[in-house]
């Protein structure tokens, strides 16, 4: 690998104790996704730090991640992404020593990591979420003492005022969920000397609030606005077009790849994980063309399936988070008078479309890959002047409703 990234100067990267490292390193860069030329940085980079080592260390800690980067001049920025990229190469050999990443707790932390992925059967990312507010709690309210024994409620209640000042009540009961979660293992385990799981958790109640829908006006506007001279422009684009054509979540957008495209039925198969459902949709004319115009001009080449990727290494499919940062960056660069930063207003924008066309809400609901109709009504309550029809008449001066 080595040879291949310096065809010139490999000589001087394959010699000494680092040469190993370095290669293990510029190989998992190159697996990773990252390409050619930021990869021959990273190792160059690399190559500095270690070439003032007296000796490799076997096993890393984060101390000597921080002494062996901060020993070497140069720009910071490209050395912390340097040094976090090596740590995660390092954890991902096992030569990470965990030894202070949580503390004294970290024994205690690994067996709930196992329990919840062995046990309970959880996704890597909802295992880290809940890794991390478990963490959170502990950093705040635990002795140091590596001792859950004396913890009490107050320290719980001590802890959600801490963090609810900064929290919408969805995002606080999250947080309770994984909270009651990390409790109870203590608890099961004997760690706590009393159960600490029964907390009160905020309430949220359907239809309290309204959907939240940009006028189509708007959502042509801002489609205009979107810069399509880059890769990254046409990328963006093609995503605010999908989700206000054919109203599909983000996660559903992420989840697009190359074969989800149909051409000569011209539809779109969209695999649906909030239902765990998949959803055929047709494709009109103007879709075709978006997705076309993107395929030849936006979509970097890649081996991936997945049919938008990150512009920025290493490559690979961007997350449902991604495309909520797309929508606030393209809605603040428009300057037009979009009142939210939530993606999922383009999803309701194409439902209220479609029933001010006279589209029957069956057909929205379909279309939207609604299991109830219930649903589906949710976005009547936006039809203003439908609402109008239905008012009852107020009654005239003098004449009492029988």
């Amino acid at each position: 690998m080595l040879e291949h990234l310096f065809p010139v100067r490999h000589a001087q990267y394959q010699i000494g104790a680092a040469a190993p490292v370095l290669e293990q390193f510029a190989a998992w860069l190159i697996d990773t996704g990252y390409s050619r030329l930021a990869t021959q940085g990273h190792v160059q980079r690399l190559k500095r730090v270690l070439a003032a080592l007296q000796s490799v260390p076997q096993q890393w800690s984060s101390a000597e991640l921080d002494r062996a980067f901060s020993a070497v001049s140069g720009q910071p920025r490209p050395l912390r992404a340097t040094a976090t990229l090596f740590k995660q190469h390092l954890k991902a050999r096992g030569q990470w020593a965990l030894d202070e990443e949580h503390g004294p707790f970290t024994d205690m932390l690994a067996r709930y990591e196992r329990h919840l992925a062995q046990m309970r059967g959880l996704a890597a990312h909802t295992v880290h979420k809940r890794l991390a507010i478990a963490h959170d709690f502990l950093a705040r309210e635990a002795s140091d003492d590596a001792s859950l024994h004396g913890l009490s409620s107050e320290a719980v209640e001590r802890y959600l005022e801490s963090v609810s000042p900064r929290l919408a009540r969805p995002s606080l009961q999250q947080i309770i969920t994984q909270l009651r979660s990390f409790l109870r293992f203590c608890h099961d385990q004997g760690l706590t000397e009393r159960r600490l799981d029964a907390i009160d958790c905020p309430r949220i109640y359907r239809d309290e609030s309204m959907p939240r829908a940009i006028d189509w006006p708007l959502v042509e506007a801002l489609l205009r606005s979107v810069d399509r001279s880059d890769k990254t422009g046409q990328r963006d684009y093609t995503i605010l077009f999908l989700m206000s054509h054919l109203g599909l979540r983000p996660s559903e957008v992420v989840a697009l790849r190359l074969e989800s495209i149909d051409w000569h039925t011209a539809t779109l198969r969209v695999e649906q994980r909030k239902t765990r459902s998949q959803l055929v949709l047709p494709l009109s004319k103007a879709v075709c063309h978006v997705l076309r115009t993107y395929l030849r001009n936006g979509r970097p080449q890649s081996d991936l399936a997945h049919l938008f990727l990150r512009a920025l290494f290493p490559q690979g499919p961007i997350s449902a988070s991604e495309v909520g940062t797309i929508f606030a960056s393209r809605v603040k660069r428009s300057g037009l008078s979009i009142n939210t930063t939530a993606p999922y207003s383009l999803r309701h924008s194409f439902a209220m479309r479609l029933l001010e066309r006279g589209v029957n809400v069956k057909t929205i609901g379909d279309l939207l890959g609604h299991h109830s109709l219930r649903s589906t009504c949710v976005y009547l309550r936006l039809d203003v002047e439908a609402l109008r029809c239905v008012g009852l008449p107020l009654p005239r001066r003098g004449h009492c409703a029988a």
